[in-house]
């Protein structure tokens, strides 16, 4: 009898918390976290683009973290031109992280309106 209770009841009541939790938008996405690694120099340049990644990620705001395609996000954050690598890690109970490493800029053009580009 407690084999049956330790194998079958208590793994199906996890579950059921588990499941009921994320019905009730427990594991919803509700904080992102960018980090950028290795930008010594390049945090003037950086802002605008992380700031846009930012923008870009904020759609997936209050969906599930079981339900997240990490994938799909490491593809569009990997789309961008400025992107070397990527690290997507789900915090929980509501919360990705996603760590990201800059290619290298070795040199910096200023545009006529004032605006840096690699």
């Amino acid at each position: 009898m407690s084999l049956i209770f330790g194998v079958v009841v208590i793994p199906l009541s996890v579950v059921g918390v588990i499941y009921s939790l994320n019905q009730s938008g427990f594991f919803n996405l509700d904080n992102i976290q960018i980090v950028v690694e290795n930008s010594d120099g390049q945090s003037h340049f950086l802002k605008p683009l992380v700031s846009e990644l930012d923008h870009q990620i904020d759609s997936y705001r209050g969906i599930s973290l079981w339900k997240l395609d990490l994938k799909k996000i490491e593809t569009q954050v990997n789309a961008h031109s400025w992107v070397e690598q990527v690290s997507l890690t789900r915090r929980w109970p509501s919360q990705l992280l996603v760590s990201v490493a800059p290619k290298e800029v070795k040199l910096l053009f200023i545009n006529k309106d004032g605006s840096l580009s690699p």
